[in-house]
């Protein structure tokens, strides 16, 4: 995702989060994580850090409106018996 999306790290790991709450990786590997992301900014990629960053293939929109329902369905899980998730 990281590479093929030209996604931040802390974006990559946002969606995996999304689709896999009980994702537990190790220290070591968010390390290895942290210097690919530094690797591919030296390369001379840019990344997109946020949500709000409209994308650039059809596949990449698919999973970045999969991240977005699952954080309003979340929401409306959280949200207090007869009450909105949106308002």
């Amino acid at each position: 995702m990281m590479k093929k999306y030209n996604w931040g790290l802390r974006k990559a790991m946002e969606f995996l989060t999304s689709r896999r709450p009980d994702i537990n990786l190790k220290p070591a590997f968010l390390q290895q994580l942290a210097q690919y992301e530094r690797r591919l900014l030296l390369s001379g990629r840019k990344f997109t850090m946020d949500w709000t960053e409209l994308p650039q293939a059809e596949e990449e929109l698919l999973l970045r409106n999969t991240y977005i329902n699952s954080h309003i369905a979340q929401a409306a899980t959280d949200a207090p018996a007869g009450e909105s998730a949106l308002g």
